[in-house]
């Protein structure tokens, strides 16, 4: 009986740690940047109550991986009061996210980074067009990216890429649908 090829073969090494977070801190502005434009897309700045933050001001991953700061005083516990939370509108909240998105977009992000070369790697054997790197690379992202992925999870992966590469709505449901994705 052969063996499998190396390259196939479990590994018993070890990756250090924080190896992985390093790796990917480069790729913190883009992500922060999809992030928070499907926020905004997909309205999760909104108070499904009064007196409550919207679910992605609590949610430490999304916190996390924008670095957004929440508006408002906070309580004993960390917590933004609620008093704050009753009187801050939606408009405030969506107002935070695009401060946030504005100075997100001035950190540069290297196109050498080895994702986006092995993006174009990948294009120029399939013949991918821009639309297909644009995907590839953020699903290639969501898989390498825990706060990413943890961040999205909850929503669908096809209503994410059409919000955030909504130009190429049709050129990705066909590519979603002859990929084998479904659709919505």
């Amino acid at each position: 009986m052969r063996q499998l090829p190396a390259y196939l073969q479990k590994k018993s090494t070890a990756i250090e740690a924080g190896a992985l977070s390093n790796a990917t801190d480069p790729y913190r502005p883009l992500v922060a940047g999809w992030l928070i434009e499907m926020a905004l897309c997909l309205g999760w700045y909104r108070k499904r109550r009064p007196h409550c933050l919207p679910e992605i001001f609590s949610d430490d991953e999304f916190v996390a991986a924008t670095e957004i700061a929440v508006p408002g005083e906070r309580d004993e516990d960390g917590d933004v009061a609620t008093a704050v939370v009753r009187r801050t509108s939606d408009a405030d909240f969506a107002r935070c996210l695009k401060r946030r998105l504005v100075a997100v977009r001035k950190v540069p992000v290297g196109a050498d980074l080895p994702l986006f070369r092995n993006v174009e790697l990948l294009a120029q054997i399939l013949g991918l067009g821009e639309t297909e790197k644009a995907v590839l690379t953020f699903i290639g992202a969501l898989n390498a990216i825990q706060s990413f992925r943890g961040a999205v999870s909850a929503i669908t992966l096809f209503d994410v890429v059409i919000c955030t590469f909504g130009e190429g709505r049709r050129a990705i449901d066909g590519w979603f649908t002859r990929g084998g994705f479904g659709t919505r």
